[in-house]
């Protein structure tokens, strides 16, 4: 699996009520009921819209594939 790395570009307060079939779909919701459903809290809270920036691929990927433990192995004392 791939692991994304993402950076925060911006947080703003949205109204509920001003969520667009877009901004659900690119939440990962089917739709804005869902979207609503999934948020946590109780009505009046306010929500947040968190802006993300693709910036690569995690580089811990690379660092897992490579088995060869005895060059990175601390020196016996």
């Amino acid at each position: 699996m791939i692991l994304p790395q993402k950076i925060a570009q911006g947080i703003t307060t949205v109204d509920p009520d001003e969520i667009t079939e877009d901004d659900a779909r690119r939440a990962g919701a089917a739709s804005v009921a869902e979207a609503l459903a999934a948020l946590r809290g109780t009505p009046g809270q306010p929500v947040y819209r968190i802006g993300l920036e693709w910036v690569g691929e995690d580089p811990r990927i690379a660092l897992s594939s490579d088995d060869d433990l005895a060059a990175t192995a601390p020196d016996d004392p």
